[in-house]
């Protein structure tokens, strides 16, 4: 995914994620493990906004802010367990689980709403 700030972030299968500060860079800046596994299915995908990056994990949704000097810093997980593919909204992400749709707030995770949706 390339970033607003002209970083370059990638996750991986194994709980990584990259971010590089060239887009023709082919070793990365900083890596870390942050959290559950990672999906790579075409169905799961990250998004981003103003620089933080959302990332569907097994274990919930986080908020990962990349830099190019330091580590991705996993600045929040959700407690609702949605693990989906995320939509950022301006102040609000949303992601569901199963029949429920949540909206969190984008810049700590807490819950703000939650829509049942059906199957």
């Amino acid at each position: 995914m390339l970033l607003p700030n002209g970083l370059v972030f990638q996750v991986g299968k194994l709980r990584t994620a990259t971010s590089s500060s060239s887009r023709t860079s082919v070793g990365p800046v900083a890596v870390v493990r942050i959290g559950g596994l990672l999906w790579q299915r075409p169905r799961r995908r990250a998004a981003q906004s103003n620089g933080t990056v959302y990332v569907p994990c097994s274990d919930g949704l986080r908020a990962v802010t990349p830099t190019s000097s330091a580590a991705p810093v996993a600045s929040w997980t959700t407690t609702t367990g949605a693990h989906s593919s995320p939509i950022v909204t301006g102040a609000y992400v949303l992601v569901d689980r199963g029949s429920t749709l949540y909206e969190l707030n984008a810049s700590n995770g807490s819950l703000y709403k939650s829509f049942p949706i059906g199957t």
